[in-house]
């Protein structure tokens, strides 16, 4: 459902302005990305790891965990709010390219750093971390496997609908003529290798950057013509 919204609400190129509008990423928002990640995120899912007591960390994860973007929303508008008292004109500049980058970057790197210890600690294969007992949903298990299947099915679904998302944006790039250098063998193979090299995670925030730098040479290229003009 999340992604259903965004992606209904933001996902607009039909033309320059709705591109631009997207696209307008203010300091002050940006400064806002990383402590909401860190407070609506990482805490909830160390805590739910960390915290003593079976009973506790399912609370956790129920009340925490789970609806966590309905408090990243929370939480950013609230930082927003507070960084809008301080009235420091520079925050409200646009974010250059250059610090998008940046924070594209670091988002994707903590995203790998966890797949990527995951994989080398693993005494399994990434398959049967993912995979493993999810072809037969009723077969009889154990309360612990069961716990790990319900894991496995969540992160399936999670990473499916974040799948899906990520190419309907490309779908709409190339819907609109603005990839014509990249055919869906180039995307699919992209957006596949970064996610056995980095994990989902990092391969969402990777395509994410790559659709945001096709329209804004979009938008270059546009107002450069009608400055010609």
């Amino acid at each position: 459902m999340y992604f259903f919204i965004q992606y209904v609400e933001r996902s607009p190129v039909a033309s320059l302005e709705e591109r631009r509008r997207g696209m307008m990423v203010s300091k002050k928002e940006m400064k806002t990305i990383l402590p909401t990640i860190w407070m609506a995120y990482i805490l909830p899912s160390v805590a739910m790891f960390a915290v003593p007591g079976l009973v506790n960390r399912q609370w956790i994860n129920g009340v925490f965990f789970q609806p966590f973007p309905l408090y990243a929303y929370a939480i950013q508008r609230t930082l927003l709010t507070i960084h809008s008292s301080s009235k420091n004109k520079e925050e409200e500049e646009e974010a250059t390219e250059a610090d998008l980058r940046l924070i594209y970057g670091l988002s994707a790197a903590a995203s790998a750093s966890v797949y990527l210890y995951l994989w080398i600690k693993s005494p399994g294969s990434m398959a049967d971390i993912f995979f493993s007992e999810t072809s037969s949903p009723t077969a009889p298990i154990t309360m612990l496997k069961g716990a790990a299947k319900v894991l496995r099915y969540d992160q399936l679904c999670s990473f499916g609908a974040g799948a899906v998302w990520t190419l309907l944006h490309f779908w709409d790039l190339k819907s609109e003529g603005l990839m014509r250098s990249a055919g869906w063998g180039k995307i699919l193979g992209v957006f596949g290798a970064m996610n056995v090299v980095g994990g989902p995670g990092a391969a969402m925030t990777g395509m994410w950057a790559w659709r945001e730098s096709i329209i804004n040479k979009e938008i270059n290229r546009e107002e450069g013509e009608s400055k010609v003009e």
